[in-house]
């Protein structure tokens, strides 16, 4: 930006002046590129050998309001694409997916080796422990 500048302009302490006012200007914060962040491969998804052992949870939302309900946690079979689609509120936290997982997947299918989801591994996380304790496992 400074040689854009300094191809028509000149003063004193110019690239100082230029260098604060990138810092400050919130275009050139938003799409300014970091060079030293490596980015690191993708790695795929395995590819599941049975059904229902590696599934993805989603909510869809935030809906019209529709008797309580203004979202849609999503349940889905990575293998054959089957989904389980239950109704349920944008302000549901792991607990609650777990109740809903319970009644709605579990008692058709076993117990998933692998959960995906775009919540975080916290998520994740969260909702083996309920799940394994509710289970009793």
């Amino acid at each position: 930006m400074l040689e854009l500048v300094s191809h028509n302009y000149w003063w004193p302490g110019i690239s100082h002046y230029v260098a604060s006012y990138m810092a400050g200007c919130d275009t050139c914060n938003h799409c300014k590129s970091f060079l030293t962040q490596k980015v690191g491969k993708l790695m795929p998804n395995q590819i599941p050998s049975r059904h229902w052992e590696v599934i993805s949870i989603d909510t869809i939302g935030e809906l019209l309001e529709s008797k309580g309900y203004n979202a849609i946690l999503v349940v889905v079979d990575r293998l054959s694409k089957c989904i389980h689609a239950m109704p349920t509120v944008t302000t549901i936290d792991s607990a609650g997916v777990v109740h809903l997982f319970l009644e709605h997947v579990w008692r058709h299918h076993r117990l998933p080796e692998v959960v995906i989801s775009d919540r975080g591994s916290a998520f994740v996380s969260n909702f083996s422990r309920e799940l394994a304790a509710l289970l009793d496992i």
